[in-house]
């Protein structure tokens, strides 16, 4: 399987997809694999399937971060920082814009008809994206590490953050504009690796806390590398701001708006049972 993988990423093949996009796409394509087998019968067949399906992930995540540590060594198609992260950053399972939405839908493809589901299916359901997505964030987090150790790509990831939260900053509104404003699952995503950079200074025991300046807020400019804690830090802070706290607002949002049409459905059925001796 890896000298098949080898093969295609070094090989020059006519309308190829770029090495990156290729192994997330096929990245994905695992995932939908693994769906679908979970409802084979064949005891036998289904434990070497879904071996070979694990190994396949393994290999692509493996990949991802050599190409990510190494641009050159696949020749074909040499993709900048800013589009490997635009990437990587945009597979989320949460809904998006229906321009700009996923196929096959995740809501869709996994909670279609989920009102007549039983309770255990819904909730295997809720496993599977979990466990999907805690993947998805391991692989995150060891592919920005291996951008952030590389010397001619720290510079380029710390701009990359910068210019995204800089660009997004009106998801802090009550409205956002889909069509203007980056995605609640590619900020989630970023909430959650920023979270993941910040852990080893924000531990109450260490003492690289000190080094958080707190007049960053008030500088224009990004500042030099030999600041990286109170930059993470502060970066941090604002992903949080626009990403992981706007998506819980959000649900909130939606949560009640639901209890409303609840409760107004429950008062429709309640008056039309009050009403229908009357048309007896």
């Amino acid at each position: 399987m890896e000298r098949v993988l080898i093969d295609r990423l070094s090989g020059i093949f006519p309308s190829a997809k770029p090495p990156f996009p290729y192994l997330i796409g096929s990245f994905r394509r695992s995932v939908d694999e693994s769906r679908r087998v979970l409802s084979m019968n064949d005891l036998f067949v289904f434990p070497k399937i879904e071996s070979a399906i694990k190994q396949a992930k393994r290999l692509l995540v493996s990949y991802c971060r050599i190409h990510v540590g190494n641009l050159d060594m696949f020749a074909v198609g040499k993709p900048t920082t800013s589009e490997l992260l635009d990437l990587i950053f945009h597979v989320s399972a949460l809904p998006d814009h229906k321009d700009f939405s996923s196929s096959p839908d995740v809501g869709q493809y996994y909670f279609l008809e989920a009102s007549i589901r039983r309770p255990a299916d819904r909730l295997s359901s809720f496993t599977t994206i979990k466990t999907v997505t805690n993947i998805l964030y391991n692989g995150l987090g060891e592919v920005i590490l291996s951008f952030l150790k590389n010397i001619d790509t720290k510079e380029k990831v710390l701009d990359y953050l910068a210019a995204m939260i800089a660009k997004n900053s009106a998801r802090s509104h009550m409205q956002v504009d889909p069509l203007s404003c980056a995605n609640t699952g590619l900020f989630v995503n970023l909430s959650t690796i920023m979270l993941r950079l910040s852990r080893p200074f924000l531990d109450s025991n260490t003492t690289k806390r000190d080094k958080i300046d707190p007049k960053y807020v008030f500088f224009n400019h990004r500042l030099d590398l030999r600041s990286f804690i109170c930059e993470c830090f502060v970066m941090t802070a604002r992903v949080l701001n626009l990403g992981l706290m706007k998506a819980l607002s959000d649900f909130k949002h939606i949560a009640q708006e639901l209890a409303v049409f609840e409760d107004l459905s429950s008062f429709k059925a309640m008056r039309e049972q009050g009403a229908t001796p009357q048309h007896i």
